[in-house]
């Protein structure tokens, strides 16, 4: 059997997929000695596992995110093949950053494949989620619109915040988000090299301007290392336009420049000359 919890929605995706496991344990295995968790890395260490039987429940689980994405033709024909003689002894369960497309579950013809999609959320419906998520954790319903308002379709964000209100209530939102579009896009700038960044910088003149700086960098070497798994996916797929080398270095600068604004050896106007 193959269980896929996909799509650009990786936080509702990634919940899925704990929903599934738990519920796994607590009807089959309590102990949890009959799942696993393994490296998309190494796809044969999957395809050994299947068809190996537990000693503890009649099935087994196996998670393994992204293995789809990283399977060859070929490869995708031999995980079939061992899944349809295995029956549904072996559950194998995967999150995919991308719906898989049809070609690839056309493959899986003659295995039990269940594939929970998640489109990204926008407008009126990721506003609606906001508000449901929000009734869950005691936050106000005027309080959850203008998380949504201010995180735009951003999941992991909007969860960040709803928790932060639902723990109390008069805390300020992150301020990062007043103005994403113009600190944001300027960090971009930044590490994508353009010629006008340092004059956009000046202009700006926001305070947490470096820390943001930071944190994209950071974010951005994550992605190149290939540990990005909690990452929205519109973040994983801008950072993978910025260069290896400029990412690095951008980090080790604006590294120095927010140490040196915080520990007071540069002013602020003086920040911008260690970038």
């Amino acid at each position: 059997m193959l269980i896929i919890c996909s799509g650009p929605d990786t936080w509702h995706a990634r919940k899925k997929a704990r929903e599934l496991m738990a519920a796994f344990k607590d009807k089959h295995d309590k102990t949890g000695f009959s799942t696993e968790t393994l490296s998309s890395d190494d796809p044969n260490a999957v395809m050994s596992q299947i068809g190996t039987p537990s000693i503890f429940s009649p099935m087994r689980m196996i998670r393994c995110d992204g293995l789809l994405d990283g399977l060859k033709a070929a490869q995708v024909k031999l995980l079939a093949k061992r899944l349809q003689s295995d029956g549904d002894k072996t559950i194998v369960m995967s999150v995919e950053d991308e719906i898989p497309k049809e070609g690839v579950l056309k493959e899986f013809k003659g295995v039990n494949v269940v594939n929970y999609s998640y489109p990204l959320l926008t407008g009126k419906a990721f506003e609606k989620w906001c508000v449901q998520r929000g009734a869950e954790l005691n936050v106000a319903q005027v309080k959850a619109v203008e998380i949504s308002q201010r995180n735009a379709g951003d999941v992991w964000q909007a969860e960040q915040e709803l928790m932060k209100c639902g723990a109390y209530a008069g805390t300020q939102l992150a301020e990062s988000d007043m103005d994403p579009g113009s600190v944001f896009d300027a960090s971009d700038k930044y590490y994508f090299g353009q010629a006008d960044w340092r004059s956009v910088f000046h202009a700006l003149r926001e305070e947490q301007l470096t820390s943001i700086v930071l944190s994209q960098g950071r974010s951005a070497l994550r992605v190149q290392d290939n540990q990005a798994a909690k990452l929205p996916y519109f973040v994983i797929k801008k950072m993978q336009g910025y260069k290896p080398i400029r990412s690095l270095t951008g980090f080790f600068k604006a590294a120095r420049a927010f140490l040196a604004s915080r520990t007071g050896l540069a002013a602020s106007d003086e920040v911008d000359a260690l970038l």
